[in-house]
């Protein structure tokens, strides 16, 4: 997910709550939208890797550290 899909989510977001506090929805509609509120939530909610490719490539490294520490013997390896 790139940033700006990351905001049309998160104002999509909002728009449903809004519509949702308004309570003038009939039980099928109010339905509906809790359902998509609910996608919506878990989607902004689950985001695994960061959005710019230099986080995400210090996350990798770090992750190969953290995997490599074991076989090293040196201190160093538990400071990564």
């Amino acid at each position: 997910m790139t940033p700006e899909q990351h905001q049309e989510a998160k104002k999509a977001l909002a728009e449903i709550e809004a519509e949702l506090n308004a309570g003038d929805l009939t039980p099928e509609q109010r339905a509906i939208l809790e359902t998509h509120r609910t996608k919506l939530s878990g989607v902004l909610l689950n985001p695994w890797l960061p959005f710019s490719w230099w986080r995400r490539a210090v996350m990798v490294v770090l992750l190969l550290l953290g995997m490599l520490w074991p076989l090293g013997g040196s201190p160093v390896w538990l400071v990564a």
